[in-house]
């Protein structure tokens, strides 16, 4: 099994601000756009000009602006930019007139270069920006604030208009060369300035499975600094050299450090990582030294002309909070922080500081201290008293008053540590500082990181817990997610929940599932919880992040986390100049990495992920399919894609880039989907292209990422992920259900998919239930079965369970077929679509915020076994879709649909509340039930026994993709399954049971000239059916025979059946010895006075102890 990523949100992309310098860069950015406007033609487009105009020729004739654009999407991320220019010169094919009175004003709204003209250029905001200098024929502007806040997002990149500052002086016109120039030196540019912090952008840790365990690993990503980076890792406690690789493999608990340096030899950086266990609490002892640690003092003193301060004490070996005088009164406070990435997914059982303490001096008051929270980036060699950075209004931790001398503190800084942990980029660390500085003799001394003596540096003790793990099965390609809060020591009993988006507070949902639903939710059962253990472990986990809650009995949320997971991505042989990091994959060589990944998508699959880019090069880059065999060397090799180059987007068919879509081309993410084999992609959510595949494929993902650049592969939303090469891949087939009439064959077929393989193999398929075959033989890999309509002995097939076991290489494997039929709708409101052919439910065409409804025919007694299918389909952010089996009338006989009544005897729904996807059974006998969370466009079962249970009557079982996630107690009642939808899109797909549609009556079968899959089930011994006597009055003949054509019983074997002429209700007692015939399928056939013969299939769903006497011949069918 291989190891899964576990992160949260809070640590995916997050920038750690630790870093000694910067590299600085200054690029030249040409205008995107620009055009000049002219008053006098006012509808007239200038924008393929060689030349910009702005001024007045003569203010009766022309006036002359100029519109201009500049994109910024090639600033690197994170980028600090401390400088913006905008660079115009001047055109000397003209003759000027030297004014110098220009200016800049910022466009509201956005505008096309090919048709904006005087007329409909856009309104400006009123914001001026005078000209800068002009030099040389150089004219510049100052834009830096405008660049930085369009670059940041505060504010809209619409670009400038350019125009004289007086507009109503003559003969004021410039001309200056346009972007459409032939030589380009003259062309218009924005000088950009800017500097990338040399920073760990983002890590992955895989914590170790138990303290003894060594398969920790940490996988850092470093941004910043220039060309390749060089690593030096040291085991933390020991101080051991550990290698110099990218990324450490193979570790045991505790901490590790890693110093990086670029290719300049001026960039470094340090950091430090804790490796957790997953057994239990765990201790870290972290003392790390000064290349670990930043501290510095200030202080400001001024004596004999010299401003202490302006000095930066970075180096000073002690860590003093001080009023004192030396000359004149001073103060002095000093910095700390620890440059150590802490996993958000740890519980911080315990975060003490430890300080050695020197020359404690309360000679005038206490020296009472504190520590309170840096809010702002510092740097150890570069802070001063007069750049020091903004602190928190209210202490984090009090520093109770020491006696003179070299008291020792350890101070408690769990809740400085949390907070950091939800937000690794905004830790600057803390400020310690008296409590009060009124010119009075006191200070509080301890030795600092850059003492003499190693054995006096602060450092931490951490106890910590990891609550949320995960694991992956590649197998199944499924995960586990496991929960312990034993570390919290809280008290039960406590809900446990996981969603694939937030999950709202219990109250929320309390107070939407009375008001806005009505349910009869009692208050003190939603709230207590439903779970004792403090230990929980959710299977069957679809690829992606989940969110993960934790609720106490009092309904208050005690653990809140986001865990990752995903399978390890693994890169193709001949992949070159790419590396994968878990679920990311990043170039790690100058220019170009390209190649392909495992994972795989054939036909028949419906699967779905998001790319997320960082950054986005100029340089070309690109991501799609390509075909299973082929080397992915350029997109090129691909038969579908996505191309992106800073400039444009295309995508990819066969090879072929298509013409520059009209797009924004900051592509950060890019969508696939695949649904009933017709491929979707999107970049920025913008739809790009919709194609239909071939008949018969596979596919695998193939990639081009530019140096430094990287694609991190995340679940989409409602879709499976895409899978790794796989062995085989079962695919059922149901061409036909079932119906409800009892007139449609079914029929069934499967194919066995395989990624590499195109042998055959032999398979048999048998209904579970009965044990009868229906069909054997041998079918090639990513082949269809021959369509199967009945059991081999002729008979059609019956609803049920079909299990498939399929043999290679003296291997067996097994997959499953689920037959029913199609759910028929006795009441159906028009705008609750029935889909043609899919036995499926959409709303459309709905306006209001009401429920729509449809009811089944399909009756499920209250004495009989059998279940409901369907898939979820929910499209909106907040809508309810539910599946109620709703109540019928027990006692009458036979059921009748106008007796309905609205008892939540039980009923199961699919709802997402804010952005939450869950699920509730509920019923009168046992209140609320279960709340939890259930993915959206799962396969979910209903299934009802008729045995077990808090009342008797049997349970209702509730799966999700085979998956059991809750059971309620079953009522005594009849029902029909409902299914009620609000929003336009939402719904139920492909509705199937096992439960058959009424006839006339419900407990009386009908007969039938010749027999199909249609079955009655029996129960209480008695065989019920209808039979139309068309003639007088005669004792009935009768057969009764097994699912293997072998005779049973006849007439002879049970007192006569007395007819009359019209509908005889009649009924033959299999209840007692003599009469009965065991518990299975059976038919009766019936001879009527014209001597023909009338059939009716039935399962007898009754065995006793007073049919001891019968010898069950019939084996198969129990």
């Amino acid at each position: 099994m291989k190891r899964i990523f576990l992160c949260t949100l809070m640590c995916l992309g997050t920038l750690l601000q630790w870093h000694l310098s910067f590299a600085q860069t200054t690029v030249n950015i040409p205008l995107s756009k620009d055009a000049y406007l002219v008053s006098g033609s006012p509808s007239s487009n200038y924008g393929n000009s060689e030349v910009l105009v702005a001024g007045s020729k003569d203010v009766r004739v022309a006036m002359f602006r100029t519109a201009i654009q500049v994109d910024l999407t090639s600033i690197p991320e994170n980028a600090v930019i401390s400088s913006a220019k905008l660079f115009l010169y001047k055109h000397t094919g003209y003759t000027t007139s030297g004014n110098e009175d220009f200016l800049l004003e910022r466009f509201e709204s956005s505008w096309s270069e090919a048709s904006i003209s005087y007329s409909n250029q856009p309104r400006t905001d009123g914001t001026t920006i005078k000209l800068l200098e002009k030099a040389n024929g150089l004219y510049s502007f100052d834009i830096t604030s405008d660049v930085i806040n369009m670059y940041n997002g505060t504010q809209v990149n619409y670009g400038w208009l350019l125009r004289a500052g007086n507009e109503t002086v003559n003969y004021s016109e410039e001309y200056f060369y346009s972007k459409e120039y032939k030589s380009a030196p003259f062309r218009p540019y924005v000088e950009v300035v800017y500097s990338s912090p040399f920073i760990v952008a983002d890590a992955v840790i895989n914590h170790a499975t138990d303290s003894t365990t060594n398969d920790g690993s940490i996988s850092p990503d470093i941004s910043g600094g220039s060309g390749n980076y060089t690593y030096s890792w040291i085991e933390g406690s020991s101080g051991s050299n550990l290698g110099s690789s990218a990324s450490l493999n193979g570790l045991s608990s505790g901490w590790y450090g890693v110093h990086v340096t670029d290719d300049s030899t001026s960039e470094e950086l340090y950091m430090a990582f804790i490796v957790g266990a997953k057994d239990g609490e765990f201790t870290v002892d972290f003392n790390p030294g000064p290349n670990y640690t930043d501290d510095a003092m200030i202080y400001d003193l001024v004596r004999n002309g010299v401003d202490y301060g302006e000095n930066n004490y970075g180096t000073y070996s002690l860590f003093r909070a001080e009023n004192w005088t030396y000359g004149s009164w001073y103060d002095s406070r000093s910095l700390l922080k620890f440059r150590l990435w802490m996993d958000p997914t740890f519980n911080i059982n315990k975060a003490d500081l430890y300080l050695s303490g020197y020359d404690h001096y309360p000679l005038s008051r206490p020296n009472t201290s504190e520590f309170r929270k840096i809010i702002e980036p510092w740097e150890e060699n570069e802070v001063t008293h007069y750049s020091q950075p903004t602190i928190g209004s209210t202490p984090l931790e009090v520093l109770s008053a020491t006696p003179q001398g070299n008291e020792n503190k350890v101070v408690d800084m769990r809740s400085f540590w949390d907070e950091w942990a939800l937000s690794n980029t905004e830790n600057y660390g803390v400020m310690f500082q008296l409590q009060l500085y009124n010119d009075q003799y006191t200070r509080m001394k301890y030795y600092s990181s850059d003492a003499a003596d190693p054995a006096t540096h602060p450092w931490m003790k951490f106890e910590l817990a990891i609550p949320v793990s995960a694991s992956w099965n590649d197998s199944t390609e499924l995960g586990e997610v496991q929960v312990d809060i034993s570390s919290l020591s809280t008290t039960g009993p406590y809900h446990y929940m996981i969603s694939r988006v937030p999950i709202a507070d219990l109250s929320e949902t309390y107070s939407y599932m009375i008001d806005s639903i009505g349910m009869p939710v009692d208050s003190v059962q939603f709230f207590t919880g439903n779970s004792a253990s403090n230990t929980h472990i959710f299977s069957s986990v679809v690829a992606g992040t989940h969110f993960v809650a934790v609720f106490d009995a009092n309904g208050n949320r005690i653990l809140d986390q986001t865990v990752d997971v995903y399978g390890d991505l693994t890169l193709e042989s001949g992949s070159t100049g790419l590396e994968s990091m878990k679920n990311t994959i990043r170039a790690n060589s100058g220019g170009i990495g390209v190649g392909s990944v495992e994972l795989y998508t054939v036909q028949g699959d419906d699967v779905g992920f998001v790319a997320k880019l960082d950054p986005l090069s100029a340089s070309p880059q690109f991501i799609g399919f390509a075909g299973s065999t082929i080397q992915v060397d350029s997109y090129t090799d691909l038969e579908y894609g996505i191309y992106f180059d800073g400039t444009s987007v295309r995508t990819i068919q066969s090879g072929s880039l298509s013409a520059p879509l009209s797009i924004n081309f900051d592509v950060r993410e890019v969508q696939f989907q695949v649904v009933d084999d017709v491929l979707t992609m999107k970049a920025n959510q913008q739809l790009l292209v919709t194609k239909s595949l071939p008949t018969e494929y596979t596919y695998k993902l193939g990639v081009g990422i530019q140096d430094g650049a990287s694609i991190t592969m995340m679940n989409f939303n409602l879709l499976p992920f895409m899978h790794e090469i796989v062995t085989y891949r079962f695919r059922p087939n149901v061409i036909r259900h079932l119906n409800c009439g009892g007139d449609q064959t079914a029929i069934i077929s499967f194919s066995v998919a395989s990624s590499n393989n195109t042998s055959q193999f032999t398979y048999s398929v048998t209904h579970q239930e009965t044990g009868l075959s229906a069909g054997s033989g041998s079918l090639f890999f990513n082949s269809s079965a021959t369509p199967i309509t009945s059991f081999t002995n002729g008979t059609p097939l019956l609803p049920g369970i079909y299990v498939v076991e399929y043999v290679y290489s003296g291997q067996t494997y097994t997959g499953e077929i689920d037959l029913g039929y199609e759910a028929f709708w006795e009441q159906r409101d028009p705008e609750y679509m029935e889909v043609p052919n899919t036995y499926s439910l959409l709303v459309s065409g709905h306006d209001e915020l009401t429920f729509l409804g449809a009811l089944s025919k399909n009756i499920i007694r209250h004495d009989q076994e059998g279940w409901v299918e369907f898939t979820t389909v929910l499209m909106n952010d907040d809508e309810l879709s539910m599946f109620r089996p709703t109540t019928l009338n027990p006692n009458s006989s036979p059921y009748s649909m106008a007796i309905l009544t609205e008892e939540f005897a039980s009923f199961f729904k699919m709802s997402v509340f804010n952005n939450y996807y869950w699920s509730q059974l509920f019923s009168p006998s046992q209140g609320y039930s279960s709340y939890m969370s259930l993915n959206d466009n799962s396969r979910i079962r209903v299934k009802f026994t008729t045995s077990g249970g808090g009342s008797g009557n049997g349970e209702i079982f509730l799966y999700e993709n085979g998956v059991l996630k809750e059971k309620v107690d079953r009522g005594n009642s009849a029902t029909v399954a409902r299914f009620t939808s609000i929003l336009n899109g939402d719904g139920f797909r492909d509705v199937i049971t096992s439960f058959p549609c009424p006839q006339p009556s419900l407990m009386y079968g009908h007969l039938k000239y010749s027999l199909d899959g249609f079955y009655h089930i029996m129960n209480e011994g008695q065989i019920r059916f209808v039979f139309d006597q068309e003639y007088d009055a005669d004792d009935l003949k009768f057969n009764i025979y097994n699912q293997n054509d072998e005779l049973v019983k006849t007439q002879a074997d049970y007192p006569a059946l007395a007819t009359t002429y019209g509908d005889n209700y009649l009924e033959i007692d299999v209840s007692t010895n003599g009469y009965c015939i065991g518990r299975g399928f059976f038919y009766l056939e019936v001879i009527n006075s014209k001597k023909e013969k009338l059939y009716m299939r039935f399962f007898n769903n009754y065995t006793s102890e007073f049919c001891t006497d019968y010898i069950n011949a019939n084996q198969s069918n129990d």
